[in-house]
């Protein structure tokens, strides 16, 4: 099949953008979207790090651990469907993602079966009458 040929001022389309945009938009808004939230994730992974710090804004990070887990997690596999070339700032991306899932799995391992307890339960402290004594 012969194609005219392309006025040098004309951009480049692709091919699937001619026929229907729809898709190449989506894809592109999921894209930028996963990369967003790939970027904010990575970030409040590796300041949750910084425990001796006086701002208590920073402290706020520690309590979405599993929230951070979960969304780094799955957004590895879908930005690997996403990504069409791998490029530097997108391989420092999923290094950024694979390192808030094992920060965030470091510290959320402690709360699973896979670790022993650390503080034993509290026995049954019944013996005898219960007594509550005041001091006035």
């Amino acid at each position: 099949m012969h194609q005219p040929p392309r006025p040098e001022h004309a951009p480049y389309c692709p091919p699937l953008l001619k026929v229907h945009p729809a898709p190449y938009l989506i894809r592109k808004f999921i894209y930028t979207l996963v990369s967003i939230i790939a970027v904010l994730v990575a970030v409040g992974s590796t300041l949750s790090l910084l425990t001796d710090t006086p701002n208590r804004y920073l402290k706020f990070l520690d309590f979405p651990r599993l929230q951070f887990f979960w969304v780094a997690l799955v957004s590895i596999p879908l930005f690997a469907l996403l990504t069409r070339r791998l490029r530097w700032y997108n391989g420092l991306l999923v290094l950024g993602l694979v390192a808030a899932v094992g920060i965030q799995g470091y510290y959320l391992i402690n709360y699973t079966t896979l670790v022993g307890e650390s503080v034993p339960d509290v026995t049954d402290a019944t013996e005898g009458d219960p007594r509550i004594s005041l001091l006035i």
